[in-house]
């Protein structure tokens, strides 16, 4: 669990004591961590990384809760089944593979970068200056069907849970 945990929270930890000091200083602004579908949900096939992402959603809520009074707001971007260039190196990511996992979302299809990036700049601008201390899955829909937590892509590759596993 050690390079896990220090990548996907340790990680957004120490930057935040970092920036919240600066960010309070300018009047404001926003944070925005990066968790996982995984970390809401769980049935991930690497555990540590649901634990870690989950625990990034504790975080930005905590952060959040402690520091609004300073004009900082915190929130969470939480990635369904998305396609990059890291996803596409893995053993057993083929086109078959991304069709399955894309019918599995209630949209039909894989995020991509761009939509991480997209959600990113609303959290960011002034469009959301009400917000904080929230999570925006970007999953097209996966939170709300309980077959998409079934495909996990892990340093190992990509891997299926069995039937029934991960159903609610």
């Amino acid at each position: 669990m050690g390079p896990c945990l220090s990548s996907n929270l340790t990680s957004i930890l120490i930057m935040s004591r970092f920036a919240i000091p600066h960010v309070a200083a300018v009047d404001g602004g926003s944070i925005n961590n990066m968790s996982s579908l995984a970390g809401l949900r769980g049935g991930h096939a690497a555990i540590a990384y649901a634990v870690t992402k989950g625990a990034v959603l504790s975080l930005t809520q905590g952060v959040a809760s402690q520091h609004g009074h300073q004009g900082v707001w915190v929130n969470s971007v939480a990635p369904g089944l998305v396609y990059t260039p890291m996803v596409s190196s893995k053993p057993g990511v083929d086109e078959q593979m991304r069709a399955e996992r894309a019918s599995l979302n209630v949209l039909g299809t894989e995020g991509s970068a761009w939509d991480l990036a997209e959600a990113v700049l609303y959290l960011a601008g002034p469009a959301s200056r009400c917000v904080t201390g929230t999570v925006l899955p970007v999953d097209a829909g996966a939170a709300s069907h309980s077959e998409a937590i079934g495909v996990s892509i892990t340093d190992r590759g990509a891997i299926m849970a069995p039937v029934g596993v991960g159903a609610r």
